[in-house]
């Protein structure tokens, strides 16, 4: 049944690639903000180092249990 969810999440996950969201920024690592959309997708945004303000993102691919985003 683990198995499944995690196919399941890691599908959805996939789904996201593509589309423009709204991430609120949580934490603030070296290189990338991580942060969760408003559906609690979890995401990282490559390049986006500071600011406590919604970034837009273009999700462009998965990794691990996390969307990858590259801010517009």
């Amino acid at each position: 049944m683990i198995e499944e969810t995690e196919k399941i999440r890691k599908a959805f996950l996939e789904s996201q690639i593509g589309k423009i969201l709204e991430v609120l920024p949580e934490e603030f690592h070296g290189d990338f903000v991580q942060g969760y959309t408003a559906n609690y997708t979890p995401v990282r945004i490559l390049g986006a180092t500071d600011g406590k303000d919604i970034i837009k993102a273009e999700i462009i691919s998965v990794e691990d249990d996390f969307c990858i985003g590259k801010k517009i």
